[in-house]
């Protein structure tokens, strides 16, 4: 398992997550956890403060799933999915390093 950057269409992010989670199942080596990196932001509306969640990195979504050609082709031919980050026919996944330091911005 290593973490992947899926690129996706902006908006879409939360149905893909949705889609990939309905099928974890199918594959051997699988998808392990899907991440929409949000926020929390603060603002004041009319006086009022409050927090919404916002994302911070619009058209991508964190994948924790296998290294093979099948759970990749699984991912990629979600309707809003328009690549994994690192190359075209064999993606690169993140390294340990920087999957830590986005999974900390996250918390």
């Amino acid at each position: 398992m290593a973490w992947f950057v899926v690129h996706t269409k902006t908006g879409q992010e939360e149905k893909i997550k949705d889609f990939l989670d309905s099928q974890k199942g199918l594959t051997e080596s699988s998808i392990s956890q899907i991440i929409v990196p949000t926020e929390e932001v603060a603002e004041i509306i009319r006086g009022k403060r409050r927090t919404k969640l916002q994302r911070f990195l619009p058209g991508y979504i964190l994948v924790d799933m296998g290294n093979d050609e099948e759970t990749h082709h699984l991912v990629r031919s979600a309707s809003g999915v328009l690549g994994i980050l690192g190359g075209k026919f064999s993606p690169a996944p993140l390294s340990e390093e920087e999957a830590e330091k986005i999974l900390k911005l996250i918390e």
